[in-house]
């Protein structure tokens, strides 16, 4: 009995098997077959498409932009200004007045130098003071006569008087006066005389002349002149 139901449950599955692989579809026998008639009226010529490649991975920084340069040349940097001591021409009292308030205000006080100077003494063959405007005509006569050079005297305290001669040194103005005395001067005498109005000279010790401080100088006084320092001269 056992060997007969197992021969029947081994019948109906080798029948179940033939019926699910459609091997029994020609007696009528078979499952029915699964089909989608819509979806492939909804295809519009499927043999024309193509699969697109798949998109790669994101670039990188390094491949969406070219790297820079590695040391790009700088640009080239201004040559310094040279800087050197300048010097100006002789100025006088009012010059020197109109230059100290802007040397104050523009530089500092160990740039710069307004120099006094003084001419040194001379000595001076003189004749005069003078009385009267009658003895300065007979005095002028009797110069004349002896055919000695003259001329008024510039000194304002020595005035109205005449200067015979001007020297550095006083035994050359005594041997010009011994001379003169020679030739029948007798009323000359040596007097030392020394100008009383100082003149000056600006020295920059380290500036360009074509800086703005440099040129406010020039434009407040247009007769300062400066050119680089004089070397100084080695013993």
């Amino acid at each position: 009995m056992l060997r007969l139901v197992v021969l029947v449950l081994m019948l109906l599955n080798v029948g179940y098997f033939a019926w699910n692989e459609g091997w029994l579809r020609v007696y009528g026998w078979s499952p029915a077959q699964q089909r989608e008639p819509e979806r492939i009226a909804q295809q519009i010529n499927p043999q024309a498409l193509t699969l697109a490649p798949s998109p790669g991975p994101a670039p990188t920084a390094s491949s969406a932009s070219p790297a820079p340069p590695s040391s790009a040349p700088a640009p080239d940097a201004p040559a310094p200004v040279a800087l050197q001591c300048l010097q100006s021409n002789v100025l006088d009292g009012d010059a020197a007045d109109v230059l100290r308030p802007l040397l104050q205000s523009q530089f500092e006080p160990d740039a710069w130098l307004l120099q006094e100077q003084r001419t040194a003494p001379h000595w001076l063959i003189y004749m005069g003071k003078f009385a009267s405007k009658a003895e300065q005509s007979q005095k002028r006569a009797q110069l004349a006569d002896l055919k000695i050079k003259f001329e008024p005297v510039g000194v304002a305290e020595l005035t109205p008087g005449y200067s015979l001669g001007m020297f550095t040194t006083q035994k050359a103005a005594s041997d010009a006066l011994a001379l003169l005395a020679k030739r029948g001067v007798r009323s000359a005498r040596l007097v030392q005389v020394q100008d009383t109005a100082p003149s000056y000279r600006l020295q920059l010790k380290s500036a360009d002349p074509s800086q703005p401080a440099v040129q406010a100088l020039v434009a407040a006084l247009p007769q300062l002149k400066l050119a680089p320092c004089a070397p100084v001269q080695e013993p």
